[in-house]
């Protein structure tokens, strides 16, 4: 826990100047590491409505859920029936499920409720979907990633308002460019999901919840102060610590975090500090997936 907190307090994209000392604006990865750690205490139902709570809070967080989907998905492949182990896996996924579905279920008509009426619910979904719409170069994901390019600006460029403060050679993007490269965003997207599939097919549950942050940099491209949800990965390696790939990993966390702040000191927020943090982001999630499958090989067949 003292080690979270010295990667809190050294990494650009959970400093304190985007939290703004709103601590409950966190609630939703506070719940996230409650559930890994409920998980890992085999509290599967508890684990459940913790990671509900944080869907209600900021959508998002149901993301981190997928892999545990996956899992029960597996448990009702032809055959698994058979053995024993998927038949007990699959009742602690229905907890967990159970205990998912009660949650958002009871804290959206309660919402309803009290705010008497859908109205601010559908104001909610405008907002999110107005930002869905176009993409913003705070975020960071998969998508900064493809549709970035480094090269000069042109005086055309440095003479429009969000590119006016930036020197030298940067990373420029539009949303035309992105639109031009969706077919290759889609094929990685495609093919990172599989690996990560492959990569959380045999580890404990916890650890699986935790690499739901793969999915989250691939799919759902947060704005970057939602990136508090590295205390997820950190928490993976941070379990690993007297191994080289869990010592390894938290280092790159650390200089990583770090490296944030040269960028913003560079280029303020505008779009190279976020595309840079997406470049590291991605190797990040390069790196847990080749960790949890060089894990997964070292396991015998019967291993979760």
């Amino acid at each position: 826990a003292l080690l979270m907190v010295v990667f809190m307090a050294s990494s650009y994209l959970m400093a304190h100047v985007h939290m703004k000392g709103a601590f409950l604006r966190t609630d939703f990865v506070v719940a996230l590491v409650m559930a890994a750690c409920a998980l890992k205490r085999r509290h599967y139902a508890t684990a459940g409505v913790l990671v509900g709570y944080a869907t209600t809070s900021r959508i998002f967080p149901a993301v981190f859920a997928a892999g545990l989907a996956v899992r029960f998905l597996w448990s009702l492949r032809p055959g698994a029936a058979a053995a024993l182990r998927p038949l007990r896996e699959r009742s602690l996924y229905l907890r967990f499920f159970s205990g998912f579905g009660a949650t958002v279920g009871i804290l959206l008509v309660a919402s309803v409720v009290y705010a008497g009426g859908w109205g601010a619910w559908s104001d909610f979904a405008r907002k999110i979907s107005a930002h869905r719409a176009v993409y913003h170069i705070w975020n960071v994901g998969l998508p900064s990633v493809i549709a970035g390019e480094l090269e000069p600006l042109s005086v055309a460029a440095r003479d429009r308002g969000a590119l006016e403060r930036l020197r030298g050679t940067e990373a420029t993007f539009e949303t035309e460019l992105l639109q031009s490269r969706r077919t290759w965003l889609r094929l990685a997207q495609v093919g990172m999901l599989l690996l990560w599939v492959a990569a959380i097919r045999r580890l404990e549950d916890h650890d699986v919840l935790m690499l739901g942050f793969v999915p989250v940099f691939v799919l759902v491209a947060p704005t970057y102060y939602y990136y508090i949800v590295l205390l997820l990965p950190f928490l993976f390696l941070a379990q690993r610590l007297d191994r080289p790939s869990g010592a390894i990993g938290l280092a790159y966390l650390f200089l990583s975090g770090m490296a944030g702040f040269w960028f913003y000191l560079r280029w303020d927020q505008y779009f190279t500090t976020y595309y840079w943090s997406s470049l590291l982001a991605l190797g990040l999630s390069l790196y847990l997936i080749a960790a949890a499958l060089a894990e997964t090989r070292s396991r015998p067949a019967g291993a979760s």
